[in-house]
This record gives structure tokens, sequence and C-alpha cells, in this order.
């Protein structure tokens, strides 16, 4: 695995390999352009839709994907992984609501993270950061209006029901 030197990540720090999936050609480049800033990370693959990852993701090795909620037609179906052949695969969702329903079956899907679309440019790195080290992270923006015992079991990966 390739190393880099930067700022202050260390001489012996692996590259870790990102893996996007949009339909939006604008996105996608504001994406690749934020995750390839960082010395430490590197965008290891591209795809429209799911198909195109799964593609990818048979055949690379991948360390973490950001997925479009827009080509992420599975969220729906808490029964289904996002990637069933990777099904440890950590997942970053980009997505515009909080809609409870949404969250529970991502978090059932596998998604570790979730980021507001409009937060994205402040945020990305942070998400990407905090899930590689094993943990969950939630835009501020998507929590807004969840009552705090909900919020903190999102925060835990509870996916059993939440009553408002």
């Amino acid at each position: 695995m390739k190393k880099r030197n930067k700022g202050n990540i260390a001489d012996d720090s692996p590259i870790r390999r990102i893996l996007i999936v949009t339909g939006h050609d604008a996105l996608l480049a504001s994406l690749r352009d934020l995750v390839n800033l960082e010395s430490d990370l590197t965008v290891g693959g591209e795809a429209a839709d799911l198909t195109g990852a799964r593609l990818i993701l048979g055949g690379d090795h991948l360390d973490l994907a950001i997925v479009d909620r827009l080509v992420c037609p599975s969220i729906g179906f808490p029964e289904q992984m996002v990637f069933p052949m990777k099904p440890k695969m950590p997942l970053i969702l980009m997505a515009m609501d909080n809609e409870l329903a949404q969250i529970r079956s991502a978090l059932t899907s596998g998604v570790r993270g979730f980021v507001a679309k409009q937060d994205l440019a402040q945020e990305l790195i942070a998400a990407i950061r905090d899930v590689l080290d094993g943990q969950r992270y939630f835009s501020r923006e998507l929590l807004v209006g969840i009552s705090a015992d909900v919020r903190a079991r999102i925060l835990a990966g509870d996916t059993s029901d939440w009553n408002e």
C-alpha cells in the first residue's frame, strides 16, 4: 500500500481508498477533490449507481464507500445490505433529509455515517475519519428536530422502534 507524508500524518500511515457512488457529475468532482486533498486518502473508485459500485467492489480493495441516497434504493428495505458481497464495508450516506424511517433502514443496511449534502465541504473528511475509526457520524443538520433520546439511540446504532 502506498504511503505519503503531509502535515501531521505519519510517514507510515497507509493511504485509505474511498469509493464514491453518485450519478451527479458535479457532486462527484467535488467529492473527488475533497478526498484527494488529504494526504492519507484517495479516491479508489467511482460509480454512477450501485450496480457499477458492486462491480468495482468485486475486484478491488476499498476501505470505505460514500453513497448518494438518490442512487441507493435498497436503503428502503432494511433486510437488504447495500453491498451484500462486502457486508462489513464502512458506508457513509449523503442525504438531504432526516426522515427517521430512512435513518433506521440505513443503519440496518450497514450505513455508519450520514452527511447532509449541504454540509459536505465542512463535514465529509471528519465523517470519513470517524467511520474509518469504527465510530458513527451524523451531520448536525440531519439530527435537527430529533429528540435527544432518539438522537442518542441513532448514534449508538440502535435500530429498534424509535418513539418521538
